[in-house]
């Protein structure tokens, strides 16, 4: 399934396609998007993430559209 992942920082802001599996993640999804290897100072473990705004888990379940 494609899913679009977003990060922005003041300076800079990204938004990238990946292709994951049915019944993956938000952690799968920002994985597979490489944002962490290229913003090493991203920790996931603090970071809140969100699905069109509204916060989730990294456990969250990604659903198509």
């Amino acid at each position: 399934m494609k899913v679009s992942v977003a990060y922005a920082l003041p300076e800079r802001q990204l938004w990238l396609e990946v292709e994951v599996p049915e019944q993956a993640t938000v952690r799968d999804a920002i994985e597979a998007s490489g944002l962490a290897r290229a913003y090493p100072a991203l920790d996931l473990s603090t970071q809140k993430v969100g699905i069109f705004g509204k916060l989730v888990s990294l456990q969250a379940r990604l659903e198509p559209g």
